[in-house]
């Protein structure tokens, strides 16, 4: 919108009208707001489908979130993390989600972790899960203890995210300095059209994020 000069006016004369909007005085045409009311329309829903979304994913995975967890600023960021992959307007063809790829419980840095979500062509997960070795074949790794794995699978149909289905799984690993082999993890949980299905995992309580996120 053009910006006023050297005027600081409210109201209209003839078609043209005077206002102030986030401290700035501007001048539009009467009438000239219909593609705007629209792409303003077009926000608002986006900005409310990620909300529902949003709510559903993070009703689902709170039972395995870390104690640390800022609620508010997840909300916030997942919120924002939705929103671009909706304006892309998603099709019926099945696809990753690349705006929640790597997404972390924390602000601070995105969810590595060498564990990843693939989905088969029947549309079925599956957690792959690499082998533990040492960098050093002589010397084992240095920890000792179990590696607990918690999964949340969430598939929310995207016209009526509330109506989400949860199904949660885990694995508790004993780990004692050795090498381990690389083995699969599969959910019970099928990617289906129309849905947005996403697999949060949590490590020992303290590592948290989203390892999959896949939309028909």
């Amino acid at each position: 919108m053009p910006i006023q000069q050297n005027t600081q006016v409210e109201g209209r004369i003839g078609d043209l009208i005077f206002y102030q909007s986030k401290g700035q005085f501007l001048i539009r045409k009467k009438g000239g707001t219909g593609r705007q009311a629209e792409a303003a329309r077009r926000q608002s829903g986006i900005m409310g489908k990620a909300s529902a979304l949003s709510a559903a994913i993070r009703k689902a995975v709170k039972p395995i979130l870390p104690a640390s967890t800022e609620p508010r600023q997840l909300m916030y960021r997942l919120n924002n993390a939705l929103q671009p992959w909706l304006r892309s307007e998603p099709g019926n063809e099945a696809a990753e989600v690349p705006s929640l790829e790597k997404f972390s419980c924390f602000a601070e840095e995105p969810f590595h972790i060498a564990m990843k979500v693939q989905r088969t062509p029947e549309g079925g997960l599956v957690l792959r899960i690499p082998a533990f070795e040492s960098g050093n074949p002589i010397a084992p790794l240095p920890f000792h203890g179990v590696i607990d794995l918690k999964l949340v699978a969430v598939s929310c149909p995207l016209a009526e995210p509330g109506k989400a289905r949860v199904v949660p799984a885990g694995l508790t690993i004993p780990y004692a300095g050795m090498g381990l082999p690389a083995r699969d993890l599969h959910l019970p949980v099928q990617t289906r059209e129309g849905y947005l299905t996403v697999v949060w995992l949590t490590v020992n309580g303290l590592s948290s994020g989203v390892v999959g996120a896949f939309f028909g």
